[in-house]
C-alpha cells in the first residue's frame, strides 16, 4: 500500500467489490478537532460522536468503571462449579500440565497458574483472569468504533457490553470465554487497522492477537479462518494493483500464526476428531435456526422482548454500516457470519451454546450501537428542528433517555445473573459441618450420567478433608460392608437435576442448595455441627420440596447434558 492511502480503509475483497473508493472522514475538519458540526441528517451520528475528545474519554472511562464494578461485584460469591474445578486442578499442576489437556488450549491455564503463584488460592483469584479480560474488552469496544470511524456507535456498543448479563456471566467464570471474546475482538480491531494502513507492524500486531485467540480456545479457529479469507482477498487485490511489497508486509503475521498452529497441531487434530460428525457416538450439530435463536436470546439479556428490540437495532445498524462504511462492514459481516456457517458445514458436534462463539457479541453490539446512534439522530432531527441549540438539546435528551432505558432493561438480567449458581457446593459442605473419626460422605448423582457425578472432583474442594469420600454411584461390596459397621456419621451430597429429592425418614435432615444439590445428614448423630439453613426442611414421611428457579434448572440441565459430548 502506498503511503498516501493510509487514511482510507482498503477493500479487503479482490477487484474492489463493495465500495467505490476511499472512505470519507465523517467529520468535515477531522473528528474532535473543533470544526463545525456536521448536519444532523447524517445517519449514525449522535451527540457522543460530535462531542469533544475529552468528553468521549470521560464517557469511555465511566463505562469501563461501570463494567469493572459489575464484573468484580460478587466475583467470589458463587461456589466453583465442575469446569472451574478443572481449571483449578490444571493450573495448580503447573505450566506444562496445560499442554496435556485434550479439549482445550493452554493460555487460560498458564495465566491462572501465574496468578496462583502470586496470590493465594480463592474463588476470586481463580476468576481474576476472566474478570480482567471482561473489563478490558469494554474500552476495546470503543476502539472498534473508532477504527470504523463511528465513535458514537462505539461508545453505545461499549455501554451495551458493560451491562450485558451474558458477558458478565463469563467474566465471572474461571474458564476461557471472556479471554476468547477479548482476543477475538482485539484481532478484529487490529485486522481493520492493518487493512487500512498495511504496515508491517500492524500486521505483526494482528498476528499476535490472532495467536493469542488460537491459544485461548479451539473455536477461535473458525473466526480466524474467516479472517484469513479476508486477508487473502486483500493480498490478491494488492498484488493485482502491482504492490509487490504487500506480501512482505504480511509475512510477520503469517510467521506468528504459523508457529502457533504448529504448537497446537497435535492437540487440535485430536480435538477435531473427537468433536465433529466423524466421531462415533457424538451429538449432531444444532440446526442453524436453533443457533440463531440462542444467540439472539442470550445476547439480548435472556428475555424475548429486549432480545427482539436489540435485534431490530442491530439490523438497522447493519444497514447504516453497510451504507456508510462498506469495506469495514464487509470485514465485520464475514467475521460474524462465517463461524456459525462453519459449525454447520463441518458438522461440529455442539449444542447451540453461544459461549463457543462469544467473539460474535462485540460485532453484534457494534451494529446495535450504530442503530442507537441512528435512532438518536432521527429523534434530534424531528424534535430539535433546524436550530443548532434545539438540535443539541434534543440529542442530549435522546441520548440520556436511551442510556437510562438500557440500564433499566439490563438491571433485572444482571440481578438474575448474580442470583444464579450452578451448584452451591460451599453451603452443601458447610451443612455437613466438621468431620469426626470415621465420618463418611457419599457423593451421588441420581438422575445424571456417571460422568457428571462429582465424587472425587467437586466435593473435596469444600468438604472437610477429615471426611472419607465415596462414589455413591459405584459402591463396591467392601465399601458397603465397611459402611455397615461404620462408627462415625454417614452423610451424602446428592445431585438431582430433574426432580426434588424425596426423604421418607424423619431421622434425616435434607437441605436443598442452589443448583439441585442436596446435603443429607442424620438427625441426632451426636454432633452439634449438623445444622440447617433457611433452605433446609425436615420431612417426616414425605418428599422434601423447596422452590427452585426454573431458569437455573433449565441451565443446569442444558449444561449437564452437553458435557457428555463435549469439552466445556
Amino acid at each position: 500500500m502506498s503511503g498516501g492511502a493510509k487514511d482510507a480503509l482498503p477493500n479487503p475483497l479482490p477487484g474492489g467489490e463493495g465500495t467505490s473508493g476511499p472512505l470519507p472522514n465523517p467529520l468535515p475538519k477531522g473528528e474532535g478537532t473543533g470544526g463545525p458540526l456536521p448536519s444532523p441528517l447524517a445517519w449514525g451520528e449522535g451527540i457522543l460522536l460530535r462531542s469533544p475528545a475529552r468528553l468521549r474519554l470521560v464517557l469511555a472511562t465511566a463505562i469501563t468503571l461501570l463494567a469493572a464494578a459489575l464484573r468484580f461485584l460478587y466475583l467470589g460469591h458463587d461456589s466453583l462449579w465442575f469446569d472451574e474445578v478443572l481449571t483449578r486442578q490444571t493450573a495448580a499442576a503447573g505450566f506444562t500440565a496445560a499442554l496435556a489437556v485434550r479439549d482445550h488450549v493452554p493460555l487460560l491455564y498458564w495465566l491462572t497458574t501465574a496468578v496462583l503463584r502470586l496470590l493465594p488460592e480463592h474463588e476470586v483469584t481463580l476468576r481474576l483472569v476472566s474478570a480482567l479480560a471482561g473489563v478490558l474488552a469494554v474500552p476495546l469496544m470503543v476502539a472498534l468504533g473508532r477504527v470504523v470511524r463511528l465513535s458514537g456507535a462505539g461508545l453505545w456498543a461499549a455501554l451495551l457490553l458493560a451491562v450485558s448479563s451474558f458477558h458478565i456471566r463469563y467474566s465471572q467464570e474461571a474458564r476461557h470465554y471472556a479471554l476468547l471474546l477479548l482476543f477475538g475482538l482485539l484481532a478484529t480491531v487490529l485486522l481493520l487497522r492493518a487493512l487500512e494502513r498495511g504496515r508491517s507492524r500492524d500486521w505483526l500486531a494482528y498476528g499476535v492477537a490472532a495467536a493469542l485467540a488460537l491459544l485461548t480456545h479451539y473455536s477461535a479457529w473458525m473466526l480466524l479462518l474467516a479472517q484469513a479469507a479476508l486477508v487473502a482477498g486483500w493480498l490478491l487485490g494488492r498484488l493485482r494493483a502491482g504492490e509487490r511489497g504487500a506480501a512482505a508486509r504480511l509475512a510477520p503475521a503469517v510467521v506468528v500464526v504459523g508457529l502457533t498452529l504448529l504448537l497446537l497441531a497435535p492437540g487440535a487434530a485430536e480435538a477435531i476428531r473427537a468433536n465433529t460428525a466423524a466421531a462415533a457416538g457424538t451429538t449432531p450439530a444444532a440446526p442453524l435456526g436453533v443457533w440463531l435463536r440462542a444467540l439472539g436470546l442470550e445476547f439480548g439479556f435472556f428475555r424475548l422482548g429486549p432480545a427482539l428490540a436489540l435485534g431490530v437495532l442491530a439490523v438497522v445498524g447493519a444497514v447504516v454500516l453497510v451504507r456508510r462504511r462498506p469495506a469495514a462492514a464487509a470485514v465485520l459481516v464475514v467475521s460474524a457470519v462465517a463461524p456459525v456457517l462453519l459449525i454447520q458445514a463441518l458438522g461440529i458436534t455442539r449444542f447451540a451454546l453461544p459461549k463457543y462463539v462469544i467473539y460474535l457479541l462485540p460485532i453484534y453490539l457494534l451494529a446495535a450501537g450504530v442503530g442507537i446512534s441512528a435512532l438518536v439522530s432521527w429523534w434530534s432531527l424531528v424534535v430539535g428542528g433546524a436550530s443548532e441549540s434545539g438540535w443539541r438539546r434534543a440529542t442530549a435528551g435522546g441520548s440520556f433517555a436511551v442510556a437510562a432505558a438500557l440500564l433499566l432493561v439490563a438491571g433485572p438480567a444482571v440481578a438474575s445473573e448474580y442470583a444464579q449458581m450452578v451448584h452451591d457446593w460451599r453451603s452443601a459442605a458447610a451443612a455437613l459441618g466438621a468431620a469426626g473419626p470415621g465420618d463418611v460422605v457419599l457423593a451421588v448423582a441420581l438422575d445424571t450420567g456417571d460422568g457428571f457425578n462429582a465424587a472425587g472432583v467437586m466435593a473435596p474442594v469444600y468438604l472437610d478433608p477429615g471426611f472419607r469420600l465415596l462414589d455413591g454411584n459405584h459402591l463396591t461390596a467392601a465399601e458397603l460392608e465397611a459402611l455397615a459397621g461404620a462408627q462415625g456419621r454417614v452423610s451424602a451430597l446428592v445431585l438431582n437435576l430433574f426432580a426434588p429429592v424425596a426423604v421418607n425418614d424423619a431421622r434425616w435432615v435434607a437441605t436443598n442448595h442452589q443448583g439441585s444439590l442436596y446435603s443429607l445428614a442424620r438427625v441426632g448423630a451426636g454432633r452439634d455441627d449438623v445444622r440447617r439453613t433457611g433452605e433446609s426442611a425436615t420431612h417426616e414421611g414425605g418428599d422434601v420440596r423447596t422452590p427452585r428457579k426454573v431458569r437455573r434448572t433449565k441451565m443446569a440441565t442444558f449444561w449437564s447434558r452437553s458435557r457428555r459430548c463435549m469439552g466445556s
